[in-house]
């Protein structure tokens, strides 16, 4: 057993050990002295590293400051984040703790991005499922805007009427009499009764804002559409503003955009279709809807042509349309209306000049 050397004790404590009785000429160990010198050293420069460190910056942004979703694909994010992780010292992590937690917690829906984007939809379909990869937040949140700043807002004659007058102007241009709020003439467009605020109530403001938008950006193709409201008979014409409405009801119902205040919907097939909107709305806003929309009225047309339609045969023609859209907002390849118009066999961006 090894014996404490007094003289240690002296030197460590700055002075003799009790009861212990030591010449001041003791030779103290060599062993002990080295000893007694790395231990000032240790805390020496750990006096010097804190300082260090409280007047020190690191030299790399964090990963943070090019959130994911953003362009970054999972091969930036990660090299971005062990370009900053190498210049951490021991007391950086410490105080990036909870970033670095939360930034490596990102990883996994980076991949999941990345996944999505270049991997064919056969190999994603197989992982995900028909619903595609989770939203991120930022589409979820572009999804509930749209909800509440569109799906949910009724049509009323005394805040919108200028809107329909617009639309009565693009749809009859040089016509100088305009229709009343309850007037037959809104039969030539295509809705039911005299006052068209009676149809719009399925739907909304947002089917008036699908008709604008067709007049507004694709001209020959609307008049050429509209015009089968005009038919030789009453039987072979089609109500087109009623089509409208109803293709925008159509997608709404499809995807289950509750207006606020109504009950979730458990729709086993809603999903799907709500991802697809939430990635369109994400990158093309309003206007992505207002194509797609678009688009399903060309389809129906379209539908009603080839089947020679007629005005009882309306229902079974919007059912078809229906089954094509629903299938094509399932798919999550499907970004962008373009895409979409493929996959239900319509081209809406073709050229109106011949």
């Amino acid at each position: 057993q090894r014996v404490a050397d007094p003289m240690a004790l002296r030197h460590r404590h700055g002075g003799p050990a009790a009861g212990v009785h030591v010449a001041d000429d003791t030779p103290v160990a060599d062993d002990d002295v080295r000893a007694d010198e790395e231990d000032e050293e240790v805390h020496a420069s750990a006096v010097r590293s804190k300082a260090h460190a409280s007047n020190r910056n690191l030299d790399a942004e964090p990963p943070a400051s090019c959130p994911p979703g953003q362009g970054q694909s999972l091969t930036e994010y990660v090299g971005a984040l062990q370009g900053f992780i190498s210049q951490l010292q021991l007391e950086d992590v410490y105080r990036y703790w909870s970033k670095l937690q939360d930034w490596l917690g990102q990883v996994p829906a980076i991949a999941l991005q990345t996944a999505q984007a270049n991997l064919p939809p056969s190999v994603t379909n197989l992982y995900f499922g028909a619903k595609g990869p989770p939203l991120t937040p930022e589409q979820q949140q572009a999804l509930e805007d749209f909800i509440v700043a569109e799906v949910a807002v009724p049509y009323v004659h005394d805040e919108h009427w200028d809107m329909l007058i617009q639309l009565w102007e693009l749809s009859f241009p040089g016509t100088e009499v305009r229709p009343e709020q309850h007037d037959a003439q809104w039969k030539r467009l295509g809705f039911q009764g005299m006052d068209a605020a009676t149809d719009f109530r399925s739907a909304g403001l947002l089917s008036l804002k699908v008709l604008l938008h067709f007049a507004q950006n694709y001209p020959d193709r609307y008049h050429e559409v509209m015009m089968r409201t005009q038919g030789k008979t009453a039987e072979e014409s089609y109500p087109f503003a009623c089509a409208a409405i109803n293709i925008t009801f159509m997608l709404t119902d499809i995807a289950k955009l509750r207006r606020p205040g109504e009950p979730p919907s458990q729709d086993p097939e809603a999903p799907g279709p709500r991802a697809t909107f939430a990635r369109l709305l994400e990158h093309g806003k309003l206007e992505a809807f207002l194509d797609v929309a678009v688009t399903c009225l060309l389809a129906l047309d379209s539908e009603w042509v080839r089947q020679n339609g007629t005005y009882m045969r309306f229902p079974f023609i919007i059912k078809a349309v229906r089954e094509r859209a629903a299938a094509a907002l399932k798919n999550p390849s499907v970004t962008t209306a373009d895409m979409f118009g493929r996959q239900i066999g319509v081209d809406l961006y073709r050229s109106d000049v011949t």
